[in-house]
């Protein structure tokens, strides 16, 4: 089976993203999915990403833990929360986009 650029998980980022109500949800779906180069490694064992492969991989994990860090240091209590979520929410949509050869179960060697 043919595995697509996008890695298999536009439908799973799409109804995501719909549940969130982000408005041009097709053009950041398009946008995301027009390049085929992967940013994160495909794990060997067990579902979703490894470790980033490219510089743009680095770049999203970064400001992601820079996010949570300034949120960390910033703001009180709850509060944290209203910014950790849609970094979360982000961080593991652009993933599921991003990781070569998409998310799926893995079982090491046999299946990559």
């Amino acid at each position: 089976m043919v595995t697509p650029a996008y890695g298999g998980n536009r439908l799973f980022v799409v109804n995501l993203l719909r549940r969130m109500r982000v408005s041009g949800l097709k053009e950041f779906v398009e946008m995301a999915t027009r390049s085929s180069k992967a940013w994160f490694a495909a794990k060997r064992y067990g579902y979703g990403s490894g470790l980033p492969i490219s510089w743009e991989g680095w770049a999203v994990l970064a400001a992601f833990f820079l996010v949570v860090v300034v949120a960390a240091a910033e703001l009180p209590g709850w509060k944290k929360s209203i910014v950790d979520a849609p970094a979360i929410i982000a961080l593991i949509a652009i993933c599921a986009l991003k990781t070569e050869g998409g998310w799926r179960w893995r079982w090491g060697d046999r299946s990559l």
